[in-house]
């Protein structure tokens, strides 16, 4: 019994001999880093990561990260994001970590890695400022991948402020992708406002108004092929004339597109809605254009 004594007690001196062995290295890092000596505090906080990972103190230590921070100050990035990756895996990563990450990942056009910090951002920091402001990145990246469903899903963490015309271009493309109509008429009303030459805007009303014109001429002729009456043909006719407006408003659009990008898919549409109305001449002239 008095063994047994006699070995806890030596146990435990020696776990407080090692605690205050850990907390003396951590104090002497900080002082080095409030000093500005990057070198000596690197040196220290790696120091107190070998401590910790003997004490089995690995997912608690703020050591992985401070020593990231400290190689970054000496201009060390690669032993930074090797510190940085380890906070990373245990789950010990500052704010100021995630973000550096993201932004070195993102100059090493490592589009996965990117994408990873980015989302671990936003899961452990998600009302933070910087994870806000962050968000239209996210955003931009799942929509250059064509993960809708997941853009959709970040959308919801963009602030209204941080929705500027690239943003909305996105969401335009978004929601192009997931046929959502409304919103994607909602969006580029919304774009044009903040610029009235943004050709995806133009693009998506042109086409919409076109599509409309064409849809209603088409089932307006179909009804009256089939049923030639004086009735009939006055639906027509009133029919016919809402298709027309519809054309007139999609060319307005399409003349305002192809003098700022002259595609030949807009000349093409032109040349179509001309030939609606009947002018050979236009149709022809925009026709070619398209050829």
């Amino acid at each position: 019994m008095r063994n047994t004594l006699l070995v806890l007690l030596i146990l435990s001196m020696t776990s407080c001999a090692i605690q205050k062995k850990t907390v003396d290295t951590m104090l002497a890092a900080e002082s080095a880093t409030a000093a500005g000596d990057h070198n000596k505090a690197l040196e220290l906080w790696e120091k107190k990561i070998t401590e910790d990972e003997l004490a089995g103190r690995e997912t608690t230590t703020q050591a992985y990260d401070k020593a990231g921070h400290a190689a970054l100050a000496v201009g060390d990035t690669i032993k930074a994001e090797n510190h940085f990756k380890l906070a990373v895996y245990h789950k010990t990563a500052s704010l100021k970590t995630w973000l550096f990450l993201s932004d070195f990942y993102r100059k090493a056009d490592n589009l996965s890695l990117e994408v990873m910090t980015l989302e671990g951002l936003l899961k452990n920091y998600p009302e933070k400022p910087e994870t806000k402001n962050a968000m239209p990145l996210l955003f931009e990246l799942y929509t250059q991948t064509q993960q809708w469903d997941k853009a959709v899903e970040t959308w919801s963490h963009i602030r209204p402020e941080n929705q500027d015309e690239d943003v909305l271009n996105n969401w335009l493309i978004v929601n192009k992708a997931l046929k959502n109509n409304d919103v994607c008429n909602e969006t580029s009303s919304l774009l044009l406002t903040k610029n009235p030459n943004n050709t995806d805007a133009l693009d998506w009303k042109a086409i919409q108004l076109y599509d409309l014109g064409e849809k209603r001429y088409q089932q307006e002729m179909t009804a009256y092929e089939r049923n030639k009456t004086r009735k009939q043909y006055a639906t027509l006719l009133k029919g016919l004339e809402k298709s027309t407006n519809d054309f007139k408003e999609s060319l307005k659009l399409f003349e305002r597109l192809y003098k700022i990008k002259p595609d030949k898919a807009y000349a093409l549409y032109m040349g179509n809605i001309y030939a609606r109305f009947g002018d050979e001449k236009n149709a022809s002239k925009y026709h070619k254009l398209a050829n």
